[in-house]
């Protein structure tokens, strides 16, 4: 009897199949995927509450200038009072004339060291010129002092002396508001401080 051709169905476990790479594929399901809304929320920085603007405050040069505009006078008007004090001591010198060329050496030195402490120029002639128009008007006071040391040596000496302290401090005072405006020799108004030096005497 001829045998059949047909092959015969193994039970034989078949061969471990082998795969290549790249052959096949792998089915992924969308669910898998991290959705956009399910991305971790990122934190957002608070609001920040509005600064209020800084308040206005006065230049720091001005402020600056102002307080070494005060300075200067403060110690303008110690230098007056050292030099009023010198021409009572040379008010007491008993000759008329001499007395009144003492005071006006005193004035004039008061002058340059005012003039120095505020770092402005000063020449003798200016100063002499200046003092002597200011004190144009009062001259006539002096010399009535002055006569009184005459008959009344010390009497007049004590007016004369007094008078020349309160002309000293009336110039000075006349000059350190000048000064301290930016005035200079140069340019002060004789007039002007004329009367302002009597009005300080006046006072006095």
């Amino acid at each position: 009897m001829a045998k059949s051709a047909k092959r015969k169905p193994s039970f034989d476990p078949p061969p471990a199949a082998t795969s290549t790479p790249g052959s096949g594929w792998v089915y992924r399901s969308d669910a898998d995927q991290p959705k956009p809304d399910d991305a971790p929320p990122t934190a957002t920085p608070p609001p920040t509450a509005a600064m209020p603007p800084p308040a206005a405050a006065a230049p720091p040069s001005a402020v600056k200038t102002t307080a070494v505009s005060g300075d200067l006078s403060q110690v303008a008007e110690r230098l007056v009072d050292r030099y009023a004090n010198y021409s009572a001591a040379a008010g007491l010198v008993p000759v008329p004339i001499v007395d009144a060329a003492a005071i006006g050496a005193v004035q004039l030195s008061m002058l340059g060291a005012l003039s120095d402490h505020y770092g402005l120029p000063f020449t003798k002639a200016r100063g002499q010129a200046i003092i002597a128009s200011m004190l144009g008007g009062v001259m006539p006071a002096l010399a009535g002092h002055q006569i009184l040391k005459v008959f009344g040596p010390l009497a007049g000496m004590l007016t004369v002396s007094g008078f020349a302290v309160a002309a000293t401090r009336a110039v000075g005072r006349v000059f350190i508001a000048h000064f301290s405006a930016g005035g200079t020799l140069a340019d002060i108004d004789l007039d002007e401080s004329r009367r302002r030096v009597t009005a300080e005497l006046s006072r006095a």
